[in-house]
């Protein structure tokens, strides 16, 4: 079966800084702390990623649809909306998994309001 790993994902901006002793960047700012916090919410096996990073993938953000190699798009499954540690707003969420693995998906995490049954899920 494998590692079970959990993987948060936003986009924005946030602010980076080279720290003096490793040499290395820090990226600190609020995307940062979101995309813990949707880190924190997954169940093993899983990688969650906010609204934001579904709209990049989909060209509703501010450029153009992603372009997949045929046979490698991701299936996004609407989880719902998330209530996240430190943020005053719910967080839309979407689970992605490569379509050969979409069975695994094991249902949303706990605290997970679903989004309207009307609402049609994107993939």
């Amino acid at each position: 079966r494998g590692l079970s790993v959990r993987m948060g994902v936003h986009w924005g901006a946030m602010e980076g800084e080279q720290d003096v002793v490793t040499g290395r960047m820090d990226y600190n700012g609020v995307p940062v702390i979101i995309a813990s916090r949707i880190q924190a919410a997954a169940l093993g096996g899983q990688i969650l990623v906010s609204a934001a990073v579904h709209r990049q993938f989909h060209g509703t953000g501010d450029g153009e649809a992603y372009r997949y190699t045929e046979g490698t798009e991701p299936t996004f499954i609407d989880v719902g909306t998330l209530r996240l540690k430190g943020i005053e707003a719910r967080e839309h969420v979407y689970a992605v998994y490569p379509r050969s693995l979409v069975s695994r998906f094991e249902g949303p995490p706990e605290g997970a309001i679903p989004t309207e049954p009307s609402a049609p899920m994107r993939q």
